[in-house]
């Protein structure tokens, strides 16, 4: 039961700060490219590229869950909720390590 109140806020807290990274992403890209005219001349390959790699971390972060859950699974012990829980915090914390390396960026 509690379980189910940690990936709840978890995904609530997710989805807030997506929410608010995908439109301030976009604008930053955009406002960012039209600082000179070479620059703006390549906008929309700026946005572009903005929004495809959101999806390509997504699929990412799905790929490596998908196979923690295929070790396991091999293993024989993916019905216990101590090893899903296990897999869902290092499949988390491998994405934060690469957000975390991001924020000098922004």
């Amino acid at each position: 039961h509690q379980f189910f109140w940690w990936i709840f806020g978890s995904y609530l807290l997710f989805g807030i700060g997506v929410g608010g990274e995908y439109p301030l992403s976009a604008s930053i890209a955009s406002e960012r490219s039209l600082a000179t005219k070479q620059t703006a001349l390549k906008r929309g390959r700026d946005v572009l590229l903005t929004f495809s790699c959101q999806g390509v971390g997504q699929n990412l972060g799905n790929m490596v869950f998908f196979f923690l859950t295929l070790g396991c699974t091999n293993k024989g012990n993916c019905d216990e909720a101590s090893i899903v829980a296990m897999n869902y915090r290092i499949s988390m914390g491998i994405s934060l390590i690469f957000l975390t390396l991001l924020l000098p960026y922004r």
